[in-house]
């Protein structure tokens, strides 16, 4: 039998009429000048690359302690999930597919989306460092069939993107992975 994942790129398929998830957190941090400005940055140069996101996370999650991230991220699930989502995810399940979901926000508020009625098999993304409980910044990706990974993104042509940093390329490999350690077809 064939394994069949369906990949979730996007957080508006889970919370289509909320705001920017990091906004969000800046304006409830006492942050919101500090993203700002970088959001400013980074709508002058995303032609060029995509948004800076060590230094939005620095700027918005250093320094705030892991249970008021995860406070927030029940509310924002609460208030911003897509209600559909549940139907959605019975009818892709019902077809023998899994659902693996890939964000560059705090992987609690897809952790959260789950708790809510929006299963998903796989979901990714950012992980907080933590010291005594407050956030220090995010977890690098760890793989576990690093060669492998570097080899299929190498087939791809990706050959210089491999990174251990969660990012674009960051989650194709983690993405790679998945596919390899759960037996879906490459």
């Amino acid at each position: 039998m064939v394994k069949k994942l369906l990949i979730l790129r996007s957080e508006k398929i889970f919370f289509p009429k909320g705001p920017h998830i990091y906004q969000y957190l800046a304006e409830k941090f006492g942050k919101l000048e500090k993203f700002e400005k970088l959001n400013k940055k980074y709508q002058a140069e995303k032609i060029r690359r995509s948004m800076p996101l060590k230094e939005v996370w620095d700027a918005v999650l250093n320094g705030v302690e892991k249970g008021q991230l995860i406070g927030e991220s029940v509310y924002y699930a609460e208030t911003y999930l897509n209600t559909f989502l549940e139907t959605f995810s019975k009818k892709v399940h019902s077809k023998g597919y899994e659902i693996a979901s890939f964000s560059s926000f705090p992987k609690i508020f897809f952790l959260q989306a789950n708790n809510n009625a929006a299963p998903v098999d796989y979901p990714y993304g950012m992980v907080s460092k933590l010291k005594k409980g407050v956030i220090t910044g995010f977890q690098d990706i760890k793989f576990h069939k690093e060669n492998y990974v570097k080899k299929e993104m190498r087939k791809l042509g990706f050959k210089e993107k491999f990174t251990h940093q969660p990012n674009h390329y960051g989650m194709l490999g983690q993405l790679i992975e998945l596919m390899r350690e759960k037996d879906f077809t490459i």
